[in-house]
């Protein structure tokens, strides 16, 4: 069991927390994994057709437009370009979150805060085989 732990985390269990390491059990997929045909991509392309996504920006702050008495939210970006938009989804890696790479306008919440230095991660490398026909027992 705690091998399995371990692969799922990609971490040892010394370094998971007990009280979140399956924070994610109740959203899990049921049924076989599955491979879509031409990668993820499509998947994201067409979730994201109508929206403006910004690429090759690396981001140095957020800051709530709140802050100037407006509504959204303004990212600033290292390359000097400023973004402002209604709403941001922010979705980096939790090494950068932990080295506060990009402030937050207002901070984000202590239990936010407490929760990315609590969480460990390692390294999970996954290899997907595909075979143009099936050559094993069912």
């Amino acid at each position: 069991h705690m091998a399995n732990l371990e692969f799922a985390n990609a971490a040892q269990c010394d370094y998971l927390s007990l009280r979140q390491w399956d924070q994610d059990d109740p959203y899990d997929f049921t049924g076989d994994h599955v491979v879509i045909p031409g990668g993820n991509a499509r998947l994201v392309d067409a979730l994201t057709k109508d929206l403006k996504i910004w690429y090759e920006h690396r981001v140095k702050a957020i800051t709530s437009a709140a802050s100037f008495g407006a509504t959204g939210v303004i990212v600033h970006c290292e390359e000097g370009v400023d973004i402002v938009a209604d709403v941001v989804l922010v979705t980096v890696p939790l090494g950068v979150l932990k080295k506060e790479n990009i402030a937050f306008a207002p901070a984000l919440p202590t239990r936010k805060l407490q929760a990315i230095q609590n969480i460990n991660f390692g390294i999970l490398n996954k290899v997907v085989m595909v075979f143009p026909k099936r050559f094993w027992d069912e």
